[in-house]
């Protein structure tokens, strides 16, 4: 801990005590003798050199307290502490008194109540009463008193005997621990302090949160940024005075607050700091106009640029597997209803082809299908994409205003991605909608009824997000009237060897795959499904040397995949032996595949049958040895 917990030792018995306990302990804390003035000047000059807690006595905890804002912990005074004191006293004299400021003058008034002990205990309220009082003592028949160091230097000067008072190794241990936690404690808070304001760091916007003294307790670097510096003069101008601050003490937030500061436009968003009903401040929050006006045209941007129509039909979802038929089945079932449709499958199984193809199988193929990812766009601006809004809804709004995605599916469908991710706020609204079948746009009373069909996918569990209370349960149940589960690639591993000529062939080049390779990518579970699949085959294509991909080049990629599990040997069970002999081999099978097309006189699917390979491989046998017509 180095410096960062001191002893201000108000005597030298008090020092020796410590340092007995310290050695006791095999600890190493740094302790000094001082009292009055010459306390806080050393407090000031270790706090500089990064301490965090002292633990002191006496006097000094009253000066410390008032002077300086770290943790100081008090060695407090002892009934036994006053008593062995007072015996040692007896010895030379009964006519006794006891010089203490607030905290020891209170344990020693107790300790007298108690004992019915014969001791005078003025109350002092600063140092500089110490010498008078004293005096005064003296003066009415005191002969011996029991202080600390300051009581020592003025009761010498009238050749009076001062008693140290004592201090138990125990009061000094319990103390020592208490100063660790206290600096242990610091140290988180520290810690979270700063993750806090990381986080406050890294958004767009301007913080500033004040006191109720107007004081800043906090600014961003971003609010810095916004107003050129001059914070101070945003405080005054617009967080310090007029209706403003009237509402922030009243509890009143007051949003969208548009200002021309230093040429530049901006709108800020004030709160109020209540806890326990009382208030103590304000947050400010500080965008740019021009900033939000260009991410709201990117977005947007990005959203029109996707037509609004289903691009896919089931006959572009590839494979037969069980698995798959049985999704497919379900999906084309669900496709001659109107009810609305939960898509769940992991990330990469296909769930936004399913909806395309959902639509397009459907009465309403002719209408629009109009998807939107909720994860994609921040929450205040998910709302207005969803719903519209209307001219001079909010600061950015078009002046035309603008129609909702509801509205633009009228007679379609609608595909909510992702909606597991959307706000408690947004979920309310859509709810409504869902419910009244009708939309209000932002900024407008008037009701618009809409035709829609709503289908939505996620990849969480959204009962365990209901249990977690961050889904609406009548949401869920709004939402989840048909539910369709599409299985990861991992369960359908029969449709790899498909779905692979198909990636390869969507490349345009004469890329061929060995058997073996194919063996090798059957065996892989492709956490990522078909999206991780297609960056593999990618990778494949390029990566291959004369257009083939063999078994050797499958390995070296799937074992550098990030979720590639080492225990399982991707090699083991395929034989290596035929490659010694190729071109034996190609000759043999050239001849084998010759022979028995003719023998079925060309026709492909008995040849592949008993062949005892795919009709797929078959073609692609027959164009590797140019067989094919």
């Amino acid at each position: 801990m180095k410096n960062e917990i001191v002893v201000i030792a108000p005597s030298k018995l008090f020092s020796d005590t410590v340092y007995e306990v310290l050695e006791e302990l095999h600890i190493k804390i740094p302790s000094y003798i001082a009292t009055g003035k010459e306390t806080i000047e050393l407090a000031d000059n270790i706090i500089n050199l990064g301490t965090k807690v002292i633990i002191t006595r006496g006097q000094n905890v009253d000066l410390l307290r008032k002077h300086v804002s770290i943790p100081i912990v008090d060695v407090g005074y002892k009934y036994e502490d006053i008593f062995y004191s007072y015996k040692k006293a007896l010895k030379y004299s009964s006519k006794i008194g006891f010089i203490g400021l607030e905290s020891s003058y209170k344990t020693a008034k107790r300790f007298k109540e108690i004992s019915n002990f014969d001791l005078e205990i003025p109350k002092l309220n600063s140092l500089s009463e110490f010498e008078d009082t004293i005096k005064e003592l003296i003066d009415n028949g005191t002969e011996i008193f029991i202080g600390g160091k300051t009581t020592k230097e003025i009761t010498s000067k009238y050749n009076k005997l001062c008693i140290e008072t004592e201090v138990e190794k125990s009061s000094i241990h319990a103390s020592i621990n208490e100063a660790i936690h206290l600096y242990n404690i610091g140290i988180e808070k520290r810690i979270n302090n700063s993750i806090t304001e990381e986080i406050l760091e890294c958004t767009h916007s301007g913080i500033i949160a004040i006191d109720k003294n107007h004081s800043p307790l906090f600014i961003n670097n971003q609010a810095k940024r916004l107003l050129f510096n001059q914070v101070d003069k945003f405080i005054k101008d617009y967080l310090t005075s007029g209706d403003i601050s009237d509402s922030l003490k009243n509890g009143h937030s007051l949003c969208n607050n548009i200002i021309n500061f230093k040429g530049s436009s901006l709108t800020f968003d004030c709160f109020p700091i209540i806890i326990d009903s009382l208030h103590f401040g304000c947050v400010a929050t500080i965008q740019d106009i021009e900033n939000i006006q260009s991410t709201e045209k990117e977005i947007r941007e990005s959203l029109i640029s996707k037509s609004h129509c289903a691009k896919n039909n089931f006959n572009d979802i590839l494979g037969s597997s069980d698995a798959l038929m049985h999704s497919v089945n379900m999906a084309k079932k669900f496709a001659k209803s109107n009810s609305t449709i939960i898509i769940t499958g992991e990330s990469g199984t296909g769930k936004e082809i399913f909806a395309q193809s959902i639509h397009n199988y459907s009465n309403r193929f002719n209408g629009p299908f109009v998807a939107i990812n909720c994860a994609a766009i921040p929450e205040n601006i998910l709302e207005s994409e969803l719903f519209g809004y209307v001219k001079g809804a909010f600061t950015g709004a078009r002046n035309e205003g603008k129609a909702g995605v509801f509205e633009l599916a009228h007679n379609g469908t609608i595909f909510l991605d992702e909606i597991g991710e959307i706000s408690k706020d947004v979920q309310v609204k859509l709810l409504r909608v869902l419910q009244e079948r009708e939309v209000t746009r932002i900024g407008d009373t008037k009701v618009v009824p809409i035709n829609v069909r709503v289908i939505t996918a996620t990849n969480k569990d959204l009962v365990e997000q209901i249990d977690n209370n961050n889904f609406r349960e009548d949401l869920f149940y709004r939402l989840c009237v048909l539910k369709l589960d599409l299985p990861p690639l991992r369960e359908r591993k029969e449709d790899i060897e498909q779905l692979t000529y198909a990636i390869i062939s969507h490349y345009n080049k004469p890329v061929s795959i060995s058997d073996s390779a194919l063996k090798i990518l059957s065996r892989y579970d492709f956490p990522g499904n078909i999206r991780q699949l297609k960056n593999i085959v990618e990778r494949l294509v390029v990566m291959c040397d004369d257009n083939f991909i063999d078994e050797y080049l499958v390995s070296e990629i799937l074992t550098s995949e990030p979720h590639f599990r080492k225990d399982i040997s991707l090699t083991t069970t395929i034989d290596y032996s035929p490659i010694l002999e190729e071109n034996k081999i190609v000759d043999y099978e050239k001849k084998l595949i010759l022979e028995t097309l003719e023998k079925n006189n060309g026709v492909k699917s008995v040849t592949a049958s008993q062949l005892g390979i795919s009709t797929t491989t078959l073609w692609r046998k027959l164009k590797k040895y140019q067989l094919s017509d």
